[in-house]
């Protein structure tokens, strides 16, 4: 154990957490765990053995832990969760109480996922617990988040507590109303909860989920009590207030925290310090209010767009340190409010498009929460490209859950508004629905199902289908209806379509498989038709780690390719076609802490989507876990309003960018002028052998800073160029190793003011496998003793070889390769009996094989 003295006198409790989690069954009745104080350090539990008197599920025992400066035969509590099918947990029982204290130290192994630690209710109290905290990494730091049993507020953060094999102090106190979490002497209070409760119980911790996998941690010096020490909540209240700002425009004494100071005390006795993403912002205090409450402000101008972390620590004349963090966004684009829900309700899952008449119509889902019994659709319309907005109606209120609206105006002006139906009360049951409007939006029809095969109207363990895209309109007036379910209740979801040949009056049930596998499943198509009739479907996935998958038909939806993986962390997507031809991605990022939302400008969507991760710009950030479902529209060419909502504020927000936004910031005064390719294949020996170079060259013009660069459709290279117009640029990519085939090169030259394509070139490799040997042998005297030589001429190097004797090997070997020189190799034969012997020679390289001519040799008696 570590020699740290815990003082107890009246308990303390915990602070909030984040991220909901599967409960665990009741805990034992009998109190095996300590209390009231008592330090339980585990070093005379035996090793491998569950704690006594906590009941776990998944890998929770005693380990050993001497490391992080403990002593070598310390011991703690272990949690580690390697299943991405089970979440490990554990919950320790101790004796029901209004108040609660508990102190231990925690120390990650491995934290790929999130580590949770929650104070649970009495009995019939909520599964989650509740306060409920979960510590997950933020680069060098850990993050502390609070979960209020739907969403999920950052509390604090602990620099440097990300650091495997360390250890940090942590007190959790907590009575029914607050609570407190002191980290290494730090704290944080907040009101932030799962739900009210009679008591506090039991102390449980956890890993971040059932799918997440990479968590192993250690607990040690665990003490709780039933009553708070004296110092509880000892620490300056303070309240982060910032908000955000706009980058490059400065905040004038803008508030960044609010702390209450004691009585008696005066504004000079506490020191206070701000941060932004670990850098000093020098802050002024203003004098108290009648309440005695002090505001902190900052001067300062942001120069770049970021998310990140606000810290404000206040330290009061005793040294007692209290922190408040706020998750802030530093916004690149301009914003404006859409709507605003009514108090007790959300907005969430937002679309928009732009109408022939030049107006823009926006719908979202209003409720409770993320899921509710019931959530209508509503929706608004701008008239000023989103400057400002209608007051919002109701488009869908039907008895169940109406969610997920998407949009789309059809060539005869007709507007669908699709959805997918949840009946939350068993019998479960998931449909898509739509409804239509035949006047810009003013009034919709009755709800129209679209027919599909695998969604069941009385049970949704028969069968369920929804929709996360809207319907897209072929040139030949057919519509497809992107989905996803499953046919029943048990296999994976997979990605499919479904046609309307009348205007989504009615649809064929009979589904065209997008995308489908057995390890991963496939969710949210979104379709996207460009000008050459190509269909292109994005896909999310639970691969792990998440990546959105690409498919496409040529055939108006009828077939659709394999489904490859891009590097695009994508969720909840939307695609828009502009106007220039590209293809507008915006998406929630599962990568970045609370899934905000960014974009790509995809220049070239009929080639490959891979390598455009690395682009994503920052568009939108609640600062909340629950967001990321983006819409966009083109207000004028290449001008564009993306959505994205705030549950905690209650409101949606437009946020507007051009197609300069997601280009490099070069300067560049028109889009790059055309560039040509070229390859050098044969050029060296006269061999293609599948070993050259493809270089481009823009000889004068307009430069450009990033070139992309496609073989047969597959991104292989992404290089940045120097743009210094109109010198010529010239770059070279060398490929090694191809086997022989027909390739062809395309490629974008890309600058802040658009791209221009390459004019395809195709290479063909005819010698990549090695040259044709020929045999020979010096069997003279026919006598059964003999050598078999093979010679390779000319042509491309083998590196090994075998020889075969009637179809069986009799001689193997490496060979020195140096294309064209000759190679020679050869097999020594002894003891033939009289007959007939057919030689043959195989050379090998990497990209194949070649076999001799046969050579027949006869020996006599």
């Amino acid at each position: 154990m570590f020699v740290t003295p815990h003082r107890w006198r009246r308990a303390v409790a915990a602070a909030a957490a984040i991220a909901v989690i599967v409960a665990v069954g009741p805990a034992p009745a009998a109190l095996a765990a300590p209390a009231d104080g008592t330090v339980r350090t585990f070093d005379a539990e035996p090793v491998g053995a569950p704690p006594a008197g906590c009941a776990g599920v998944g890998d929770v025992t005693v380990a050993e832990a001497g490391f992080g400066g403990a002593a070598a035969s310390n011991r703690a509590m272990r949690l580690s969760d390697q299943s991405a099918t089970a979440q490990t947990r554990t919950q320790c029982s101790f004796p029901e109480s209004t108040e609660r204290s508990v102190a231990f130290r925690i120390s990650p192994a491995e934290l790929r996922n999130s580590m949770i630690v929650a104070l649970m209710g009495g009995p019939g109290g909520n599964a989650n617990g509740v306060w409920r905290f979960v510590f997950a990494a933020d680069g060098p730091n850990l993050r502390v988040q609070a979960y209020n049993g739907s969403a999920w507020t950052t509390v604090g953060s602990v620099p440097g507590g990300a650091a495997l094999g360390e250890w940090q102090d942590v007190t959790i106190n907590a009575n029914l109303d607050r609570a407190e979490l002191v980290v290494n002497g730090v704290r944080t209070q907040t009101t932030v909860r799962v739900a009210a409760s009679a008591s506090l119980a039991n102390v449980y911790f956890a890993s971040a989920g059932t799918a997440a996998v990479g968590i192993d941690y250690y607990i040690d010096d665990l003490a709780v009590s039933g009553e708070l020490p004296d110092d509880a909540f000892a620490g300056v209240q303070v309240v982060p207030v910032f908000g955000g700002a706009v980058k490059g425009v400065e905040v004038v004494d803008a508030p960044v925290a609010r702390f209450r100071i004691a009585d008696g005390t005066d504004v000079a006795d506490y020191a206070v310090t701000t941060t932004w993403m670990d850098a000093a912002i020098p802050v002024s205090l203003s004098g108290p209010d009648a309440d005695g409450w002090v505001t902190a402000s900052i001067t300062h101008t942001f120069g770049e767009a970021a998310s990140g972390t606000m810290r404000t620590v206040v330290t009061d004349a005793e040294g007692i340190r209290s922190v408040a963090e706020e998750s802030v966004t530093i916004n690149a684009f301009r914003q404006v409010t859409v709507a605003t829900a009514p108090q007790g309700q959300q907005i969430h899952f937002p679309d928009i498009v732009k109408l022939q008449d030049g107006r823009l119509l926006a719908a979202y889902y209003e409720s409770p929460g993320h899921t509710a019994p019931s959530g209508d659709i509503k929706v608004t319309t701008s008239n000023d490209n989103g400057a400002t907005w209608s007051t919002p109606t109701v488009a869908v209120d039907v008895p169940n859950d109406a969610r997920d609206p998407k949009l789309v105006q059809l060539r005869d002006g007709t507007i669908l508004l699709g959805y997918f139906d949840y009946r939350w009360t068993a019998p479960l049951a998931i449909q898509p629905f739509l409804v239509r409007s035949a006047d810009g939006g003013a009034t919709w029809s009755d709800p129209i199902l679209v027919s599909n095969d695998q969604s069941s109207a009385v049970d949704r363990a028969d069968g369920w289908a929804a929709s996360h895209g809207p319907i897209v309109e072929l040139a030949n007036g057919d519509l497809l209806a992107p989905l996803y379910g499953a046919p029943n209740g048990t296999e994976r979801e997979h990605a499919l379509v479904v046609r309307s040949t009348d205007g989504g009056l009615t649809w064929d049930p009979h589904s065209v498989a997008i995308a489908a596998d057995h390890a991963i499943a496939f969710q949210e198509p979104n379709l996207t038709v460009l000008p050459s009739g190509e269909i292109v479907a994005l896909i999310r996935s639970t691969s792990s780690p998440a990546r959105a998958y690409l498919s496409r038909s040529f055939d108006n939806g009828h077939t659709w390719s394999a489904a490859a993986a891009t590097d695009i962390p994508a969720q909840s997507h939307h695609q828009l076609l502009t106007k220039a031809g590209q293809v507008l991605l915006t998406y929630g990022d599962p990568e970045v802490a609370g899934r905000p939302t960014f974009g790509v400008l995809i220049e070239d969507p009929s080639a490959d989507w891979d390598g455009y991760a690395a682009d994503a710009v920052p568009l939108y950030d609640s600062k909340n876990g629950d967001q990321g479902n983006p819409s966009s529209a083109e207000i004028a060419p290449g001008k564009f309003v993306t959505l994205g909502y705030d549950v905690n504020a209650r409101t949606l927000t437009a946020v507007f960018t051009s197609a300069a936004d997601f280009r490099p910031q070069d300067g560049a005064g028109k889009a790059p002028a055309v560039g040509d390719l070229q390859s050098n294949e044969g050029w060296d020996t006269g061999l293609t052998d599948g070993n050259f170079q493809v270089s481009m060259d823009l000889w004068w013009g307009e430069n450009a800073s990033i070139l992309r660069l496609y073989q047969n459709g597959r991104l292989i290279n992404v290089t940045k160029l120097d743009p210094d117009s109109p010198k010529a640029q010239h770059m070279v990519v060398e490929r090694t190793g191809l086997p022989n085939g027909s390739y062809q090169y395309t490629g974008e030259l890309i600058n802040s003011q658009g791209s221009s394509r390459l004019k395809p070139i195709t290479v063909r490799v005819a010698d990549a496998n090695p040259g044709r040997p020929e045999l020979s042998t010096d069997n003279t005297d026919a006598d059964g003793a003999y050598t078999v030589t093979a010679n390779l001429w000319w042509g491309t190097n083998a590196t090994s070889y075998v020889f075969r004797e009637n179809g069986v090997d009799v001689g193997s070997g490496t060979l020195p390769a140096a294309s064209p020189s000759p190679q020679v190799a050869s097999v020594d034969v002894a003891g033939r009996q009289p007959g007939t012997y057919v030689y043959t020679v195989e050379f090998r390289n990497a990209a194949g094989a070649t076999v001799s001519r046969p050579l027949t040799v006869k020996v006599k008696g």
